[in-house]
């Protein structure tokens, strides 16, 4: 693939920063505090879900519930295929096993411990965070009951997660801190690893750089010896190559990052050697260094499909097209995209591939914001490109609503609700708008939630301009208190005072019929975010939507 021209402007530390967190945030080794209780077999699904082999690990579990003679037996087996279903995203499902499990009659004291804790992820994954936190306390003070200290750290990291998503850093602090120093005395590093990577993210969050690089230096000090897993090491290695890279020491983040490639590759660890290269990419394309990025990447692709690793394959390809998409060529991105997606439907990475329609989606809407700005909106390519963003954000929706991802749902929704405003489809934007909203509103989503009322503000201008104005007025209010970006708050701002201007022309004109020009009422750029866990799955956030439209009903 050709690569796309270098952008020049240097990027802003704020932006090194986020992006540099979200790839420390979850790199997998996921602590089962679970594996070591039951049978062998469950040890050995459990590592093949940590090496984001979930498939495998269903299927084993799945081969020991029809044989399973007991409820010891058959609750293993359920919990591990909701572990299984868990990691490939699919949440509904992983939810009725977790409850199925919890119905066996056990008398192992830890057995609820370990349901909670995975009702707590399933609630995480779908945003819902008071949910996730109810089931983590809950599971801990049962952990704490039966002196399973494990069981506790290991949940007190999702009750960390779950903090920080709430903006509750000095609880997600006092988790860690504490999950850590458990796992330091049950001499566990895969464990104290988890909880220093997190360390990490809240350090750098919170600008404490000295706090962030002295976690880092302490996860390799911990993991230099043979003995610990070789993931583990290598984890360590580019946890502290990207803290380095944060605060700006260049050099040293590289040597970090070329001991992890070079670890692995000695081990003949072809797949951990091509995710290390994939995000010595990222942090080359955030130096402005596209040349040394697009080697990285070349590599790390080759690499997936030598040792074929379909899903790293997938990612890397979804990378390669939203570097595209960035540099505003288009039509390589969504070829590159595409790819993808055909890799995704044959291999039955549902998740993933929902993520790439909404991204492909999201390709068209922001290709149509650019006819749009040169007044050619109209035209059969901008009609093609709304069609295309419909029929991609729908298959998204369908796939995420069968999966339980509201986070899913709501970014394909908000497709939907801008591509029929843009077609002038006013009761399909308000059933949309409203739809989203409501998924928002599940997950906490402030800024998300008031955009949704924005879209349906534009549409209930041309039969309520009163209650459009209350809506757009409502909207600019969560999207500002919620903690949306400035570009969000100003683009509310931008739809409240047309609305005003409508609003206003009404009543001094009441009499004049004439017709509305088409007019962009926002411009909030797209963001499209990739959280790697174990290489899991392209997360397609979308904080705004380019090309927000009022258009006369035809």
């Amino acid at each position: 693939r050709a690569a796309p021209a270098p952008c020049n402007a240097s990027p802003a530390c704020s932006s090194r920063l986020g992006d540099a967190m979200a790839m420390i945030q979850a790199t997998g080794l996921e602590f089962d505090e679970s594996a070591k209780d039951g049978p062998a077999w469950v040890q050995e699904a459990s590592t093949m879900i940590s090496k984001n082999q979930p498939e495998k690990a269903f299927q084993v579990a799945s081969e020991k519930l029809q044989s399973a003679s007991g409820a010891v037996e058959r609750f293993y087996s359920l919990h591990t295929m909701a572990k299984a279903e868990l990691q490939m995203g699919s949440l509904l499902s992983a939810k009725e096993l977790c409850e199925k499990a919890a119905e066996e009659q056990c008398s192992e004291p830890t057995i609820k411990g370990q349901v909670l804790h995975s009702l707590a992820k399933v609630a995480l994954g779908q945003h819902r965070i008071a949910d996730a936190t109810s089931f983590a306390r809950e599971a801990i003070d049962v952990f704490r009951q039966c002196n399973h200290a494990l069981g506790e750290a290991s949940t007190l990291l999702t009750a960390a997660k779950a903090s920080l998503k709430q903006g509750l850093r000095e609880d997600a602090l006092k988790a860690l801190l504490r999950a850590k120093e458990i796992f330091q005395k049950h001499a566990e590093p895969a464990g104290e690893l988890n909880a220093s990577r997190l360390l990490c993210r809240l350090h750098l969050d919170q600008r404490r750089f000295d706090d962030a690089r002295e976690v880092a230096e302490a996860a390799v000090t911990l993991c230099e010896d043979d003995a610990v897993d070789l993931d583990c090491r290598g984890t360590a290695l580019m946890l502290m190559a990207e803290v380095q890279d944060v605060l700006g020491d260049e050099e040293e983040s590289d040597n970090f990052a070329e001991k992890a490639v070079q670890l692995f590759e000695d081990a003949g660890a072809t797949r951990q050697q091509a995710h290390c290269l994939r995000r010595m990419a990222e942090m080359s394309f955030k130096r402005q260094q596209p040349a040394d990025g697009w080697g990285y990447v070349k590599e790390a692709l080759n690499l997936y499909r030598e040792a074929g690793y379909r899903k790293g394959e997938a990612t890397t390809l979804c990378h390669i097209a939203l570097a595209h998409f960035r540099m505003n060529n288009y039509e390589e991105a969504q070829q590159i995209a595409e790819e993808a997606q055909a890799i995704c439907t044959e291999c039955g990475f549902k998740e993933q591939l929902g993520y790439i329609h909404n991204i492909l989606a999201d390709f068209c809407m922001k290709r149509l914001a650019q006819l749009m700005k040169q007044d050619d909106s109209s035209s059969q390519a901008g009609a093609q490109l709304s069609w295309k963003a419909r029929c991609a954000a729908k298959e998204a929706f369908t796939i995420f609503a069968k999966l339980g991802n509201l986070r899913g749902q709501s970014q394909a929704l908000t497709v939907l609700a801008c591509s029929f405003l843009e077609q002038g489809n006013m009761s399909e934007v308000k059933e949309k708008a409203r739809q989203a909203a409501e998924c928002c509103k599940k997950i906490g989503d402030r800024p998300g939630e008031g955009n949704a009322y924005l879209f349906e503000a534009q549409a209930r201008l041309y039969d309520n301009e009163q209650e459009a104005l209350r809506l757009a007025r409502l909207g600019f209010k969560i999207v500002k208190e919620g903690g949306g970006s400035a570009a969000q708050v100003a683009d509310a701002q931008k739809v409240v005072d047309f609305i005003l201007r409508k609003v206003k022309k009404t009543d001094e004109e009441e009499q004049e019929d004439g017709a509305m020009d088409t007019k962009v009422v926002s411009g909030a750029a797209s963001a499209m975010v990739f959280q790697d866990e174990d290489m899991k799955s392209p997360v397609a956030v979308i904080e705004g939507i380019q090309g927000m439209m009022v258009r006369p009903v035809h």
